[in-house]
């Protein structure tokens, strides 16, 4: 075979491989096409679901906001004994506790209203255990005078 047919019969394969390169991608866009069609039909016909929206009242807000935690997990027991046995010498010496007092023992930020509710017995706090760690459990805080 002369060098001259090798080449030819080469660039024929390269021109058919070409060829046929583009004939695939125009099947490619056509599927693709088919495919974003039937998408677009069944959007069309397919009324949007909404998911519904949760609004919280002010009210519901401001009553969460007031009424501060009263519930706190520590690691061991001897941390939560240690707070209570704390919160007890406060009501103590001054007849009362804030819940802001707590706050600073367990190192959650305070506001101005956590100064106003809190406890003049603490005698009904619990220490129970629970999946985190140890859980003390204060009464419900009152507003204080």
């Amino acid at each position: 075979m002369k060098i001259e047919s090798v080449i030819n019969l080469a660039a024929v394969a390269v021109i058919s491989g070409y060829i046929g390169r583009r004939i695939q991608q125009k099947k490619d866009i056509q599927a693709l096409s088919e495919v974003l069609n039937e998408v677009t039909k069944t959007l069309e016909k397919e009324p949007r679901k909404r998911k519904p929206v949760s609004y919280t009242s002010y009210s519901k807000y401001a009553e969460r906001r007031t009424k501060p935690n009263s519930e706190f997990i520590f690691e061991t027991s001897i941390e939560a004994r240690e707070v209570l046995r704390t919160m007890a010498e406060i009501v103590r010496d001054y007849g009362q506790a804030t819940v802001a007092d707590v706050y600073d023992m367990v190192g959650i930020p305070s506001t101005f209203t956590d100064n106003k509710y809190g406890w003049t017995d603490v005698s009904r706090a619990t220490i129970g255990v629970c999946r985190e760690g140890y859980l003390l459990k204060f009464p419900e805080a009152k507003e204080l005078k």
